[in-house]
């Protein structure tokens, strides 16, 4: 989850845009942005959000069976 909270904040700081803005366009409390921001955690579905908001899809690795 880690790298999933850490692209977010990368997201966020590319975007240029405020906290406020990104609130007013997903319906994200800003308390919870600046919480992210700062180094806490998130939600699943707040994640979700973000990603879509932010056009970033997530993927699984797919294991490579040895053997």
């Amino acid at each position: 989850m880690n790298m999933i909270i850490e692209e977010i904040r990368k997201q966020i700081r590319k975007s240029n845009k405020s906290r406020y803005q990104i609130s007013q366009d997903t319906g994200i409390d800003q308390a919870a942005l600046s919480r992210i921001m700062n180094g806490g955690s998130c939600k699943v579905e707040t994640a979700d959000i973000l990603f879509k908001y932010f056009g970033i899809e997530l993927f699984q690795k797919k294991q490579i069976k040895k053997g």
